[in-house]
């Protein structure tokens, strides 16, 4: 799957509507796209892993004033 220009930006119009804050995540949009597809190549369930690293605590970041 090859995402140009078009097909970002009309991604990204569909997707503002239901974002309900700002929203930083470069992955946004591929994923989008990509459950879009396989939406249409009638694939129900997508595991993408996304949100795994919380399961054993999260980056350093969150924890380091704890250490």
């Amino acid at each position: 799957m090859y995402i140009n220009d078009e097909n970002f930006n009309n991604a990204y119009l569909e997707i503002l509507p239901f974002l309900d804050e700002p929203l930083a995540d470069s992955a946004l949009i591929p994923n989008y796209l990509l459950s879009k597809k396989a939406n249409a190549m009638g694939i129900k369930v997508l595991i993408s892993g996304a949100g795994g690293d919380e399961v054993f605590g999260g980056y350093a970041r969150h924890f380091v004033n704890k250490l």
